[in-house]
């Protein structure tokens, strides 16, 4: 199946090339060319042990996709043009194919491409900058996007290229980022890219399950509070150790939303705060270990709250 991906985006590909050719101002023939279709996987771990491997979407990664393109009246400036037109093209293809051959009413999705992602950041408001050597410094502090991405543009820029990039992130189903091209102005040649803000398959897992740990350490330690049978100490403090991981995963979760949307340091000072007061303060004191559990899980659900709000950082 991920073959035929990859054989149906060059078809469609060789198709439009084989309609531009039936104009009247341009010829384009496609150059031997290679890219890849591939399942996107995260692994699972247990205990730092990865046990088994959830497939979260399909990769597209055309790498060189390149054609021979002369304007029939040899006018430059209109085969620059449609250059950028095929390149467009060939973007748009990276997230219509996957969308066509692996989604449908009963297993819905979206994809993304460069061009898919300028556009949903234009039509979300979103300042789209061209990006030159002579404006460079005075864009890139204004983006809300990822620092490889502003280093890549910062290089490209400066041998000459320009860069066509949106203010900010946007997110398509379970995909955070940023599309963007970068294109030599004097052929029209260019990369259509984009760039992911995962944070790495063991903490997007955790978060997906925060709430069901949660809620299954809370009724645990309520049994074992209202059992008139004695609960077993070890049990007890397993039950502690667990919610302490809890906590500390719940805090590096938020940590990193707060990071990523680019909030002000005070933010993660509240977040410590809140680990000292509620994690490490009935540890101090000698509370019993059903306290120390019900405290963790209050601060979790606390701490859970505060990145909701993170992303009104970028405005």
């Amino acid at each position: 199946m991920l073959y035929a991906g990859a054989l149906s985006y060059f078809a469609a590909n060789d198709v439009n090339l084989k309609m531009l050719n039936k104009g009247k101002q341009a010829l384009a023939y496609r150059q031997p060319s290679l890219g890849t279709f591939s399942t996107s996987l995260n692994p699972i771990y247990s205990f730092g042990v990865p046990r088994q491997v959830e497939m979260s979407g399909i990769r597209v990664d055309m790498d060189a996709v390149a054609q021979s393109l002369w304007a029939r009246n040899n006018d430059v400036q209109i085969a620059n043009a449609i250059g950028q037109q095929v390149g467009i093209m060939t973007s748009v293809l990276e997230h219509r194919i996957p969308e066509m051959l692996f989604t449908n009413d009963e297993h819905p999705g979206e994809a993304v491409s460069a061009v898919k992602a300028l556009a949903i950041a234009n039509a979300e408001g979103q300042r789209i900058y061209q990006v030159t050597s002579e404006n460079v410094n005075a864009v890139l502090p204004v983006l809300n996007i990822s620092s490889e991405v502003k280093d890549e543009i910062r290089a490209s820029v400066a041998v000459g290229k320009k860069a066509t990039v949106s203010q900010n992130n946007i997110t398509v189903g379970g995909w955070t980022g940023v599309g963007y091209i970068i294109a030599d102005p004097d052929t029209g040649a260019g990369a259509y890219r984009i760039s992911g803000g995962g944070n790495g398959g063991f903490l997007e897992y955790y978060e997906g399950i925060s709430y069901s740990v949660v809620f299954t350490l809370f009724i645990a330690t309520l049994l074992a509070t209202i059992s008139a049978v004695p609960v077993a100490a070890v049990l007890l403090i397993a039950l502690t150790a667990i919610t302490l991981f809890h906590a500390l995963m719940t805090f590096i979760i938020s940590d990193l939303k707060l990071k990523e949307n680019q909030c002000p340091e005070e933010m993660t000072a509240l977040l410590i705060a809140l680990m000292v007061v509620f994690t490490f303060l009935p540890i101090i004191k000698g509370n019993n270990n059903k306290t120390i559990i019900f405290s963790l899980l209050f601060y979790s659900i606390l701490v859970d709250a505060i990145p909701a709000a993170s992303p009104a950082c970028l405005n």
